[in-house]
């Protein structure tokens, strides 16, 4: 039969004698049942008790001033990095033009690349936040507003380009590797007799390279049937003057179809610089490499005037066959192989205004640079970009 145990009665159960306590069961209990009633009874008083009769040595908590110094076992607690809260995809993007992808960048700005799926490069200076499009090249800052961007930044030409329009007379586009100035809200003639329609441009629109860039989005690309010139020869004892030779076959081909020619006169224009009206002359030139050159030709106003043209007919018979290009064009740098020479010397002494008031003063103090440009083009036969930015003086020839 199971023996039933009453507990004892403490005098104060927060003060217990444990020793005493024992004494008065012994008889009744054997020891390993009252250390099953100890447990029973409750570790917290138990616990009280043996501190105070010593049994157990007493504990004291530390402080928060405790100075106790820590050991090398001691484990530092770890130091959490917050993680930076993801920018969502801006509204301006989700609808970009084609061959373009919403770039998230590893700054967590939003921005446009080039390519899509895995193949995708960024494009520098132009970024997308909810409040719009921001773009920075040099001094430029340009903000566009979201509901304007699908308008102004958009792709463009035959290539695709992407172009950024700042709402003023220069814009921007993406070459691949670089931004590029473009000239914006101009309308173009191609009609190189209609003098009172050519519109206005600057001189520093064609050396910023903004007027080509718009040339080369409003031309029609030559066709493909043109045969490219190869050779060209460079005179520098007459202001350094390149002129194109063809071959013989090159020749043949031009007589035959004139469509074949690797040039043509797209787009005419109005200019002043220093004091002189100019008419400038864009030349549209295949390179054998198959890029498309646009190379800007002055020639002074005053003759090409009605009242000049009616005087001179033989002029007006000669501007017809050079824009139509019956005869061969030259293109004149009038420039010294000496840096240091003066517009002022020979063979300019007797030339014309053209030459002494406007080309030679604007080329000559960067001789350097354009004879080193020269020097590739006839190396290669092939125009190097960078005169798409310099001004030559008119020249032709009855043969091709």
């Amino acid at each position: 039969m199971k023996r039933e145990i009453e507990p004892p009665e403490f005098a104060n159960p927060l003060e217990p004698n444990l020793d005493g306590m024992y004494d008065g069961v012994q008889a009744r209990l054997s020891r390993r049942d009252f250390l099953k009633f100890v447990v029973t009874a409750g570790g917290a008083v138990v616990l009280a008790a043996c501190q105070k009769n010593g049994i157990l040595p007493t504990i004291t908590p530390e402080t928060a001033t405790s100075t106790r110094t820590a050991t090398a076992t001691d484990t530092p607690t770890p130091t959490e990095t917050p993680t930076p809260t993801e920018i969502p995809m801006p509204e301006g993007l989700k609808n970009i033009p084609e061959g373009y992808s919403a770039v998230h960048n590893p700054d967590g700005t939003w921005g446009y690349g080039v390519g899509t799926g895995t193949e995708v490069s960024p494009i520098p200076g132009l970024t997308v936040d909810q409040a719009g499009a921001h773009f920075a090249q040099d001094e430029a800052i340009i903000d566009i507003p979201t509901n304007e961007i699908q308008d102004r930044i958009k792709a463009v030409g035959q290539n695709e380009q992407l172009l950024i329009d700042t709402g003023e007379r220069i814009g921007y586009i993406w070459k691949g590797d670089k931004w590029a100035e473009i000239l914006l809200q101009i309308k173009f003639e191609a009609d190189g007799t209609k003098f009172s329609e050519f519109p206005v441009v600057t001189y520093e629109d064609i050396a910023s390279g903004a007027l080509a860039e718009a040339e080369r989005l409003e031309a029609q690309p030559l066709p493909e049937k043109v045969v490219p010139l190869t050779n060209y020869v460079l005179d520098t004892g007459s202001g350094y003057v390149l002129t194109p030779l063809p071959t013989n076959d090159q020749r043949a081909s031009y007589h035959a179809d004139e469509e074949t020619k690797p040039m043509k006169f797209e787009f005419f224009y109005r200019t002043e610089i220093n004091g002189v009206q100019l008419i400038v002359s864009t030349l549209q030139i295949k390179n054998p490499d198959g890029s498309a050159r646009f190379l800007h030709i002055f020639v002074l106003a005053e003759v090409l005037s009605p009242e000049f043209l009616k005087s001179h007919p033989d002029i007006s018979d000669s501007w017809l066959k050079y824009i139509y290009l019956q005869h061969k064009p030259f293109f004149n740098l009038s420039i010294f192989s000496d840096s240091n020479a003066s517009c002022d010397q020979p063979p300019y002494v007797e030339a014309n205004t053209l030459s002494k008031g406007v080309v030679c003063p604007i080329n000559q103090p960067n001789y350097e640079n354009l004879a080193n440009l020269a020097g590739q083009w006839i190396s290669t036969g092939n125009i190097p970009e960078e005169f798409e930015k310099v001004i030559f003086q008119i020249g032709s020839q009855s043969d091709w």
